[in-house]
């Protein structure tokens, strides 16, 4: 049983969410959270940290690993993520531009 809990996760699992960083602006009645990771103009996350400096990860493609918390009333249907683990992996690639007359 020993050598099951020593197995490395798959590279699937590394983050755990994949995104772009976004800064929230400046809300009168902020969920807690600083920035929120989006991927596909989804928001995946809230995003909140005390030991990273988020801005300097704005319109950047990260990883991310961190504690789960439920958003206030209000915030239903996202989540706030603690962010304990934050890693760059590049810059997106532009969202495709709609071609006329479609």
């Amino acid at each position: 049983a020993q050598e099951v809990a020593e197995l490395k996760a798959p590279p699937e699992t590394k983050y755990l969410a994949i995104g772009t960083v976004d800064s929230f602006g400046k809300l009168v009645n902020s969920p807690g959270a600083t920035h929120k990771l989006i991927k596909g103009g989804n928001v995946l996350f809230f995003l909140k940290s005390d030991q990273f400096e988020l801005n300097k990860y704005l319109n950047r493609l990260v990883g991310i690993q961190g504690v789960l918390s439920d958003a206030p009333a209000g915030w239903e249907g996202n989540r706030i993520v603690t962010v304990t683990s934050i890693e760059l992996i590049g810059v997106p690639a532009p969202e495709p531009a709609m071609e006329e007359g479609k």
